[in-house]
């Protein structure tokens, strides 16, 4: 499998959650779960439990904060 590396600026994208039983594309996020959602020309979505996103987010803000730590 190829890794496909795409970009969109942040000024330009749009999240939305999703909650368990809404659709997204031609899916539906299951029942217990979320899926967050990065709108752009595409729609890329992490989905999971509401803790799985959470430890998501929590990593990508540590990473971001030792990015600002070291500027």
């Amino acid at each position: 499998m190829t890794t496909r590396y795409e970009g969109a600026g942040a000024k330009d994208t749009r999240i939305t959650v999703l909650k368990g039983g809404e659709e997204i594309g031609d899916e539906v996020v299951p029942e217990g779960q979320i899926a967050l959602a990065f709108n752009y020309d595409e729609v890329f979505y992490i989905q999971g439990t509401i803790a799985d996103v959470f430890y998501v987010l929590d990593r990508a803000r540590w990473e971001l904060r030792k990015i600002e730590e070291e500027s």
